[in-house]
C-alpha cells in the first residue's frame, strides 16, 4: 500500500490529538456515541460526502469497513454493525468500549464499499488507484515513486 494512503487518501472517521486535551475533529464523523453501558456506538456521518470517484459515502460505507474482514471484527469484538439511514451507523461490542475510542473512531479508515467488495483477496490486492475521501488523490506512479495532488471532491 502507498505509504500517503493512510490518512491523505483514506480516512478515519475522526482526528484525535493525543498531545493535547481536545476534543476529537471529524473528518468523515460529526459526531458519536456511547449507549449507557459503552457496549455501542452511534456514529453521525458528515452529510453529502464524496468518494474521490464521485460516488456518495454514506453510513453504508462506515458499516462495511468495520465489518470488513481485513479489520478483524470478532477480534475487536464486534457483534454487529448497521446503517440506520444514510448518516448513521451504530457499532454493537460484546464489551464496553470506552477505552478503545482512538482505535475505534481515529485509526479505522473507512474504504468504498463499491470497490473493496468487489476484492476477491485483499492481501494480494495492489490498489493501484485508491479511491478515497481524503484531501489527495493518486496523480501518477512509476517504479521509484508517486504523486498526490489535491482531491475535487
Amino acid at each position: 500500500m502507498l505509504h500517503g494512503a493512510l490518512g491523505p487518501i483514506y480516512e478515519p472517521l475522526f482526528f484525535f490529538n493525543k498531545t493535547a486535551d481536545t476534543e476529537p475533529v471529524g473528518l468523515i464523523g460529526e459526531s458519536y456515541e456511547y449507549n449507557e453501558d459503552g457496549t455501542q456506538i452511534t456514529v453521525t456521518i458528515k452529510d453529502g460526502l464524496k468518494w474521490s470517484d464521485g460516488e456518495a459515502l454514506t453510513a453504508d460505507d462506515v458499516v462495511f469497513s468495520f465489518l470488513y474482514e481485513a479489520n478483524n471484527p470478532e477480534a475487536n469484538g464486534l457483534v454487529s454493525a448497521e446503517a440506520t439511514d444514510e448518516t448513521t451507523a451504530v457499532l454493537t461490542y460484546d464489551t464496553p468500549q470506552y477505552t478503545t475510542e482512538f482505535q475505534r473512531m481515529g485509526s479505522s479508515y473507512i474504504l468504498p464499499e463499491h470497490v473493496w467488495s468487489e476484492v476477491g483477496d485483499y492481501m494480494t490486492f495492489t490498489n493501484e488507484e485508491p479511491v478515497g475521501s481524503g484531501p489527495y488523490i493518486v496523480d501518477k506512479t512509476t517504479k521509484e515513486s508517486y504523486s498526490l495532488i489535491a482531491n475535487p471532491e
